[in-house]
């Protein structure tokens, strides 16, 4: 007959100490690969709206400065008029371009922009604000204006800010 004491093995106790250590490693691991994506994607939201306030400064500029200046502008309750000087937030704004006319709209967090009466393009969407400020002068004379976009998404809040001066200008 075959004693017990020649088998080799683990106990009970051992095999429970090596799946509480394991536990412990993996809920530690866990709790880092979960932060780690959390953070992924938060950094991918800002870097959205970053680009998206980038992009959106970068056409508008390379649109207006072809421009020979402002023709209209709209705001709130359209207060805004072509002889006001100050900065603005914009609904609605028309530029003279010699073949036809170039407008910018900003509306529900969205900046659309096409030519002669109708802006159905989206340009940029998350876009909370779109300002405009004359340079030196009222938006009738000025040679140029400063633009503000704010972006946001996700509690992420981005301003860019730029100036773009008309190069047809009379």
């Amino acid at each position: 007959m075959k004693t017990l004491k020649n088998i080799r093995g683990f106990t009970l106790i051992e095999l429970l100490i090596v799946c509480a250590i394991a536990g412990i490693g993996i809920s530690a691991v866990g709790s880092f690969l979960i932060s780690n994506y959390n953070l992924f994607f938060r950094a991918e939201d800002q870097v959205n709206v970053q680009y998206e306030a980038q992009n959106a400064m970068n056409e508008i500029i390379n649109k207006v400065m072809e421009t020979k200046g402002i023709k209209l502008i709209e705001g709130e309750n359209n207060s805004i008029t072509i002889n006001t000087i100050g900065n603005h937030e914009i609904d609605r704004i028309v530029f003279d371009l010699e073949s036809d006319d170039l407008v910018f709209e900003h509306n529900n967090e969205t900046i659309f922009y096409g030519h002669g009466d109708d802006a159905n393009t989206v340009l940029s969407q998350n876009i909370e604000s779109l300002q405009i400020k004359p340079i030196s002068t009222s938006y009738k004379d000025c040679r140029g204006i400063t633009i503000t976009i704010i972006a946001v998404k996700n509690g992420y809040r981005v301003e860019v800010k730029n100036e773009v001066y008309f190069r047809n200008k009379e």
